[in-house]
């Protein structure tokens, strides 16, 4: 997973919770949103000197009901808050960025999905964050749009820390992503699943923007 590296409960399974909402890249801005960055039109920001850079692989996973399934956790970072994200994490040395994608999608849900299946990266957000140390990470995710008509979730397969950050998971339709008041990550996700659920999948990777605040220069 990512900076906010979730799983379940310690020895047992995450309850699903099926009631409303407690839910350099290429490529230019999705419509409706920020360029990326920490304020409205910024450009996102290059890693400052000095920091650990950890690229990740996402999947936006959708049944077949146009529902995406969404982890809630607090995550790695520094005071954060309850926040809803999608399957991944980080992608190993000299790993591809499909090939990490199957993996934590297996790790994390159980669905085995052969790296080719997961076509080209469809958006990206990138910048800075800091754990509980004060240690600075500069995170950059990539994010893959996947369909898995009949969909179970197999928790059996995330690591124990991973686990311990989680408290559930829930599959989100998108008029209710659109209204929640829930943190959600990535930022602007709801207006990104309007274009791709048309069958726009852009030609370069959407720049979503961040979804920390970025420290100062």
């Amino acid at each position: 997973m990512p900076e906010a590296n979730p799983g379940a409960v310690p020895g047992g399974p995450l309850p699903e919770e099926t009631s409303g909402g407690p839910g350099a890249a290429p490529g230019g801005p999705l419509p409706g949103t920020a360029a990326g960055g920490s304020a409205p039109g910024a450009v996102p920001r290059d890693p400052l000197p000095g920091v650990v850079v950890r690229p990740s692989a996402r999947v936006l996973l959708l049944d077949g009901h146009d529902r995406i399934l969404l982890f809630r956790g607090r995550g790695m970072v520094k005071n954060s808050g309850l926040a809803w994200f999608t399957p991944g994490g980080g992608v190993g040395p000299g790993e591809e960025l499909a090939a990490a994608a199957a993996r934590e999608l297996r790790e994390e849900t159980g669905q085995v999905v052969p790296p080719e299946d997961f076509g080209r990266v469809v958006a990206v957000s990138r910048g800075h964050w800091a754990d509980n140390d004060d240690r600075l990470f500069y995170a950059w995710d990539h994010y893959f749009l996947l369909r898995v008509p009949e969909p179970t979730v197999d928790l059996s397969g995330m690591e124990d820390l991973e686990r311990s950050l989680l408290d559930t998971f829930r599959w989100w339709p998108l008029p209710e992503l659109r209204t929640t008041a829930d943190h959600v990550i990535p930022s602007g996700l709801p207006g990104l699943l309007d274009r791709l659920l048309t069958g726009d999948l852009p030609a370069e990777p959407l720049i979503l923007p961040w979804h920390h605040p970025e420290p100062p220069l």
